[in-house]
């Protein structure tokens, strides 16, 4: 499976792209307008990442709370092991924790 390969090369290659205006401000001897630039780049990089994978998983955790995924019980597959329903706040505190330590702990790029 290749998939953690592409992973770690958009993320190598988009980071670049981000990059490229601050590096250009920084040769041009504008170093304060490219950390500026830097700055902005990793919080727009951030709001279009980040919002959309918290997005999707919410809305899986939704189908799963709703007991969407209880329908694949019957098979031997990986969804077996979909954990039991919890309480509701309790679902949503995990929730928020499970979301920020995955974007926080990325085994894609390299932080434990």
């Amino acid at each position: 499976m290749a998939g953690p390969f592409w992973v770690a090369m958009f993320f190598t290659l988009s980071g670049f792209v981000c990059s490229l205006k601050a590096l250009k401000l920084a040769r041009a001897n504008e170093p304060e307008d490219g950390r500026k630039a830097i700055g902005r780049s990793i919080v727009r990089r951030v709001v279009r990442l980040g919002i959309p994978a918290a997005f999707a998983t919410f809305c899986s955790w939704v189908v799963c709370q709703l007991g969407f995924y209880r329908l694949a019980f019957g098979g031997d597959w990986w969804l077996g092991e979909t954990p039991a329903k919890l309480e509701p706040l309790e679902a949503i505190r995990q929730l928020f924790w499970q979301i920020v330590l995955s974007h926080l702990f990325s085994p894609q790029l390299g932080i434990n």
